[in-house]
């Protein structure tokens, strides 16, 4: 009997450490969690806006914004080169796909057709490349010349030199597609800067960065009555801290169609003069979307609208 009591008690006593670790371990971690955690309300959802960034005259079709090229490599110029649509191949028998790597942009001038830039998907043999971008089919003939380009990254260009040019910062359109499926607060932070390029003697390219003060004078959607909180237009409060804020809140239309708020929408022609040859706009864009259920005075850390009032 002894023995037998004593193995119960052995038991409970291990029954009762085992609980006070588990205890110790359950109180020790709530206490870590509280100490350290933080509490976030929101909806459940996603927010998603991205640029899109454009010319347009009214006359011709649009063209896209083009990132600022720092240089070419593997190129190749000849009367043989050949678009096929329905492939979305460039052909060359002269062509050399050796330079080429799936994901490189390349650059086509001189085309009947097909001028401009496309992204690599595949490299089937030596002689040709496959892009992602539609073609237009073209026989050989024409001097055409296909290079691949390197560019900075987000950084577009834009002609502040000629009316008429396709690039030219007077047809500069720019909008952003919300695809979020939450209300969300957007803001944008635009960086410029004005370049100054030339050929020495030597054919030696340089390009010079030119300091000047405040911002170019692209006709935003900004609000009429800054008093008018209620209007959905933009806020310019870039001498406070860079930003400009869309004064209300957007989200998608449904899953297949985003909404589309525009931010440079017209052109002034009396507050732009053009500039001397040789200068250019390179121009760059970071977007911040936030749902509204806390995301400016969480993440953005901004208790009140920079316009006034409350989200």
């Amino acid at each position: 009997m002894g023995i037998e009591l004593m193995r119960k008690k052995v038991i409970l006593s291990l029954v009762i450490l085992v609980f006070t670790i588990s205890l110790f371990a359950i109180s020790t971690y709530a206490y870590f969690t509280d100490l350290f955690g933080g509490s976030f309300t929101g909806e459940m959802g996603f927010v998603d806006v991205d640029v899109v960034a454009y010319f347009d005259d009214g006359v011709n079709p649009i063209y896209y914004a083009q990132e600022v090229v720092t240089g070419t490599f593997n190129e190749l110029t000849s009367t043989n080169i050949t678009f096929t649509n329905s492939t979305s191949t460039i052909a060359s028998p002269s062509m050399d796909t050796s330079g080429f790597t799936v994901g490189d942009t390349v650059r086509v001038s001189g085309s009947t057709n097909n001028n401009g830039r496309y992204t690599i998907s595949s490299i089937p043999n030596s002689t040709s490349i496959v892009v992602e971008e539609a073609l237009t089919d073209e026989a050989a003939g024409a001097t055409t010349t296909v290079e691949g380009i390197l560019t900075k990254s987000g950084v577009y260009y834009i002609d502040i030199v000629s009316d008429g040019n396709t690039y030219y910062f007077g047809d500069f359109r720019m909008y952003l597609n919300v695809y979020s499926n939450v209300d969300t607060y957007i803001r944008v932070k635009i960086y410029e800067q004005l370049t100054l390029t030339y050929t020495d003697y030597q054919g030696q390219v340089t390009e010079l960065s030119i300091l000047f003060d405040g911002y170019m004078p692209f006709d935003y959607d900004f609000d009429p009555d800054p008093l008018d909180t209620n209007n959905a237009f933009w806020d310019d409060n870039r001498l406070d801290d860079n930003y400009i804020y869309y004064k209300s809140t957007a989200q998608r239309i449904d899953s297949s169609n985003p909404t589309q708020i525009p931010l440079i929408s017209t052109f002034d022609e009396e507050l732009f003069s053009t500039y001397n040859a040789g200068y250019s706009l390179q121009i760059a864009f970071s977007v911040e979307a936030v749902q509204s259920d806390g995301g400016p005075e969480n993440v953005w850390e901004l208790a009140t609208p920079p316009w006034g009032g409350s989200w």
